[in-house]
């Protein structure tokens, strides 16, 4: 059976829609499927995604008629799109031509119209989607949080505690878009901690962020796309990010952060985690450097953190889609 997944990212874009649909890239794989991404940006999804998928670059000019063109041809019987671009009409179109049809969206910009919803984000179930045609099965909240293979087995194992904190890490994402990891390792400047600033696949500015780390009073290991990032949340003992991908990876491995809505698209999520006291939120008006002491030096408070983090993920979320994406397939076989 053959899979097409819809996605793209890059420096401007960034490259959370590629690491979660990677997720269930993933998984489809290893139960045998053919998996092809549909991208405008080829070089990116290489990087990023699962070797053993194929690519197919579409045209820039006509990306929507080109994926349905493509499926038709191919014969794909489910498509993933985690793509802003997919519009309502585009989504009608692949719907019509394939037999699974699922859309990953976070806010209601677009009216639906897909066989599966997915938004696994906290604030998933307050979403008030539209659709056409028949009601989507949704797969919404925490329950249904796409984490990469290494953060699902975190989200089962027991947290490191250590007290005091002697470790830290601060990472934006895979690309910094914003610019904003050089100032914000300003607030680690006279703490007694070694800060792992991890520096993504799409950062451009590697140059500025060393020049900072020669200036602040702190012992900074600058690290270039880890391969051990999980490894590297999990021993630490408080962190910095943005409301991306890793504010969900940084709960999984039980690491209390102050986080930062670094874009517009981030300030939902920040508000979510704020409103369950999940999180030490930092807005344009607040001291970074404030949140960061308090979370240092408040034991208490980090230990309340990890708590809840623990008590609402369980790493489970891509298995969850997975068997409701085999389930949509089987009943559509089933009428036919």
């Amino acid at each position: 059976m053959r899979v097409g997944i819809r996605a793209d990212g890059g420096l401007e874009l960034g490259i959370g829609h590629l690491v979660r649909s990677s997720v269930l890239a993933n998984r489809f794989l290893e139960e045998g499927y053919d998996v092809t991404y549909l991208t405008k940006t080829p070089e990116p999804v290489a990087d990023v995604c699962p070797s053993a998928v194929d690519i197919y670059s579409l045209n820039i000019r006509h990306p929507h008629e080109d994926t349905v063109a493509w499926i038709e041809e191919t014969g794909t019987e489910i498509v993933v799109s985690d793509c802003y671009d997919v519009d309502t009409a585009a989504q009608e179109a692949i719907a019509g031509a394939t037999e699974c049809f699922v859309v990953l969206q976070y806010d209601d910009r677009h009216e639906l119209c897909c066989d599966i919803l997915v938004n696994g984000h906290l604030f998933g179930p307050e979403v008030e989607y539209r659709w056409r045609g028949s009601e989507p099965t949704w797969c919404v909240g925490l329950e249904y949080l796409l984490l990469r293979e290494e953060f699902q087995e975190l989200a089962k194992q027991p947290v490191n505690w250590r007290d005091p904190p002697e470790t830290a890490l601060m990472t934006m994402g895979g690309s910094d878009v914003t610019n904003t990891t050089p100032a914000a390792m300003c607030a680690f400047d006279g703490l007694d901690l070694e800060v792992d600033v991890i520096i993504g696949p799409g950062y451009d500015n590697r140059d500025q962020i060393t020049n900072v780390a020669a200036e602040v009073s702190c012992r900074f290991n600058l690290v270039e796309n880890p391969p051990d990032l999980s490894a590297r949340m999990a021993s630490s003992d408080l962190a910095v990010s943005g409301f991306g991908t890793t504010a969900y990876e940084l709960l999984a491995a039980g690491t209390p952060f102050v986080g930062i809505p670094v874009v517009d698209n981030q300030k939902r999520t920040a508000r979510a985690f704020k409103e369950q006291r999940l999180v030490k939120t930092v807005t344009n008006d607040d001291n970074l450097e404030e949140k960061v002491r308090i979370l240092t030096e408040d034991s208490k408070c980090r230990r309340s953190l990890v708590e809840r983090y623990d008590a609402i993920i369980d790493g489970d979320g891509g298995e969850r889609i997975f068997e409701e994406i085999r389930s949509n397939v089987v009943g559509t076989h089933q009428k036919q």
